[in-house]
């Protein structure tokens, strides 16, 4: 992972120190570390780097031929393919770094060349005879893509802090998407950020900057992936197989130590034991394996969450690290400002993981993250896909699998999810004597009357495929990823997620229903394709609780808000952004003993990320 950054002055101007100042805003140390490159108007910069692919990178990088520029923080998968198609041998390519794939992509293919690179990727390329500067993001935005436009200039930078530092760029808050944040903790739009100057180039997507246009095209389209169809659920099995392996394995090409997430489940286990027998394989010792669990005990070391983690361990010979957060852990993270770094509620427990597996050397991190919205999807929408596809015998026998009372699942799983998207959540919940209207969010009333909110568009689930693609829509998958990227920067941690590779995520979404859910099994392709890989507890396990993890969080936190409210009562006068929060509510929300008796830590974090405190 790099950070890169630039300016392009759209009418007239030279590049001063402003490269010197975004990238200085960037650095994790404070320092200016970086080169740049710049050509009257235009300039580009490359930052601190961190896992990188080739020993000849050197960005941003210059072609004299056809005097294009280039800053890119890419890594390519398709890399063999690339070298045939532009006539290179095996020793000619494995001098070619990524971004100099990149650079000859566009020279071949022009504004149309994302479409041939498979890999994670965000970069810029200058060219100067036609002013052109051409900006693209990978499919799903593993790497981040942050830019603020006006008719005098374009600024883009990998995080909003290099943004913010550039001369012009304002930092005015857009209320609009505050006010969505605190009211709908999964607000994630793919295009939005805090700052009503700044946006987010959206995955899959190209932005082409010229004096006086401007021109954002789309060019991944998972709703066209085609119909994945084969003779035999053996045939299935071992085309998921084959792309998943490769998919794993093109990410462990790095020179630098790996380490793999282990939770025990189908996703982060398969995961890990491929990363590990081709590394075996390669000579390289196994991947250090980082839990979010805190360290087993003698009482508890059966339980099934540790039961799952250790038997992958044994199995592959993997040494697991159970990792927790700490009361001051917790305080950190909920200091951090929102609004200036992408932040979730996983990184509670990931940001301890960083910090481990940084002090350890690892510099790639492997995550199970995605699976559900695509191939291991759970099977959400298959019972309503029946219902409007007239299979009412087989809806009926899913069901009595299901449960014993059938007309209660196909009510819940088929009926209402067609009806209206949140029928079903709104109906659990009155059964267990909860509102489903009562309001949890920490805004101030005043703040929400006069700002208008923005609603995240609502799907019914009509089929699994529907249900895939509203998942790949709502943003959630591309800010968690922002996100991770953000914080693992600071430890010099770079994320790769094999279950997003743009092949098995197209691959899943052309699969037929009953290769997720039949006969009551969810999952099923994943199950079936993975038996001989995985030990059998892991690879049948139906539960996904897991309530070690969770109660021990909640337990931290309930101790680390204490801390916090002394710290607002403390500096309550100095607060920023209070007059967005309902301070009162918030303060009583602090306390041990109210907190837990109605924990509602999805909508404390936001409110306090917010404050800045």
């Amino acid at each position: 992972m790099s950070t890169i950054c630039g300016l392009f002055h759209r009418k007239s101007g030279e590049i001063d120190r402003s490269l010197e100042k975004m990238l200085s805003a960037m650095a994790t140390n404070g320092l200016a570390d970086g080169t740049q490159w710049a050509q009257g108007s235009v300039g580009l910069a490359q930052g601190e780097s961190i896992a990188t692919e080739s020993q000849h990178h050197t960005l941003p990088g210059y072609d004299n031929l056809t005097q294009l520029a280039i800053t890119a923080d890419a890594r390519l998968d398709n890399r063999a393919t690339l070298g045939d198609t532009f006539g290179y041998n095996s020793s000619e390519l494995n001098k070619l770094t990524d971004s100099q794939l990149v650079l000859r992509a566009f020279r071949r293919w022009g504004k149309d060349c994302p479409q041939h690179l498979l890999g994670d990727f965000a970069f810029v390329i200058w060219e100067p005879q036609t002013k052109l500067l051409f900006c693209a993001r990978d499919h799903i935005g593993v790497k981040p893509f942050y830019y603020s436009l006006t008719p005098e200039q374009f600024t883009f930078a990998s995080d909003i802090n290099g943004i913010l530092a550039a001369p012009g760029v304002s930092d005015n808050l857009d209320e609009s998407y505050i006010a969505s944040s605190l009211i709908d903790k999964f607000f994630a739009p793919k295009d939005r950020t805090f700052y009503q100057t700044i946006s987010k180039l959206p995955p899959g997507h190209t932005l082409a900057v010229q004096p006086d246009t401007i021109k954002l095209e789309q060019y991944w389209f998972p709703e066209r992936a085609p119909s994945v169809c084969y003779r035999t659920d053996a045939d299935y099995e071992a085309a998921f197989l084959e792309l998943y392996t490769r998919a794993v394995h093109d990410r462990l090409r790095t020179q630098h130590p790996i380490g793999v997430h282990l939770s025990g489940g189908l996703d982060s286990s398969s995961i890990a034991v491929l990363a590990a027998r081709e590394l075996k394989r390669c000579g390289k010792p196994s991947p250090p394996a980082f839990c979010w669990l805190p360290p087993p005990t003698k009482k508890n070391c059966a339980e099934l969450e540790y039961a799952l983690i250790q038997s992958v361990c044994t199995q592959e010979r993997l040494q697991a690290h159970y990792l927790f957060p700490s009361p001051e852990d917790i305080v950190a993270t909920f200091r951090k400002d929102v609004t200036r770094e992408p932040t979730v509620g996983t990184l509670l427990n990931e940001e301890v993981v960083q910090q481990q597996a940084s002090a350890q050397g690892v510099r790639v991190m492997l995550s199970g993250w995605g699976g559900d919205e695509g191939v291991s999807n759970n099977g959400h929408g298959y019972f309503s896909e029946l219902l409007l596809n007239g299979h009412w015998r087989q809806l009926y026998r899913e069901g009595k699998l299901n449960s014993s009372h059938a007309w209660k699942v196909i009510l819940l799983g088929a009926v209402l999810p067609i009806l209206h998207p949140k029928a079903p959540n709104v109906v659990t919940k009155l059964r267990n004597g909860k509102s489903p209207f009562a309001d949890r969010s920490f805004i101030n009333p005043g703040f929400a009357q006069r700002v208008k909110v923005s609603r995240r568009k609502s799907y019914r689930a009509t089929s699994i495929r529907q249900t895939q693609l509203q998942l790949l829509e709502n943003g959630h998958i591309t800010f968690r990823m922002e996100a991770w990227a953000a914080s693992g920067r600071q430890h010099n941690i770079v994320y790769r997620y094999p279950l997003l590779d743009r092949r098995v995520l197209e691959f899943a979404l052309g699969l037929p229903a009953e290769q997720f859910r039949l006969g009551g099994i969810r999952r099923r392709l994943m199950r079936n394709a993975l038996q001989h890989l995985l030990p059998s507890e892991v690879c049948w396990n139906v539960s996904k609780n897991d309530l070690i993890r969770c109660n021990a969080l909640l337990e931290v936190v309930s101790l680390a808000l204490p801390k916090i409210k002394n710290t607002l009562i403390t500096d309550q006068a100095s607060l920023n952004r209070d007059s967005y929060i309902d301070i009162p509510r918030l303060m009583e929300q602090l306390d041990t003993d109210t907190f837990m008796a109605n924990p509602r830590l999805g909508n404390i974090r936001p409110a306090l990320q917010l404050l800045d405190f």
